[in-house]
């Protein structure tokens, strides 16, 4: 199984040679390059978890960059006093970009399976993705291609 997020991209950068001007091309790059690898890392017959925050033309790209596999959109929910919490135990993340994020990363998305993480341990969640999946080889169910719905 292969597991990859935009973040193992983002450490790729020397963020303190990157002068403040520059900083949101270097994002753009980023994001760009993570989505033109997910075909490559989706032609072999590995599970790939995609770990992120997506809006709504990231979504819509790697739905496209990963077309000939089997997608399940999943998301995790929180409070956010708990997103927040977690963001200063992290210690890697901007603080802030939680509550920055909490409205808008949700809305306008059509979820496979809604996971609430303020109530259910990562095993529970994991136990819960696990059954889906099992549920879909089961009864071979068609591939989810919507991507938006009102919140």
């Amino acid at each position: 199984m292969f597991h990859v997020a935009p973040d193992m991209y983002n450490e790729m950068v020397d963020w303190s040679s990157v002068p403040e001007e520059l900083e949101e091309e270097c994002d753009d790059i980023i994001m760009a390059n993570f989505i033109r690898s997910l075909p490559v890392l989706a032609s072999n017959r590995f599970p790939i978890i995609i770990d992120i925050v997506l809006d709504g033309y990231e979504l819509a790209d790697c739905v496209e960059a990963l077309k000939d596999r089997r997608i399940i959109l999943v998301g995790v929910h929180c409070s956010l006093e708990i997103a927040e919490a977690r963001e200063r135990e992290r210690g890697d993340r901007e603080i802030g970009l939680a509550k920055e994020q909490f409205d808008p990363v949700h809305r306008g998305k059509a979820y496979d399976l809604e996971l609430n993480t303020s109530s259910m341990t990562p095993s529970h969640c994991a136990e819960i993705i696990l059954k889906y999946i099992k549920e879909l080889t089961a009864n071979n169910l068609p591939q989810s291609t919507e991507t938006s719905s009102a919140d």
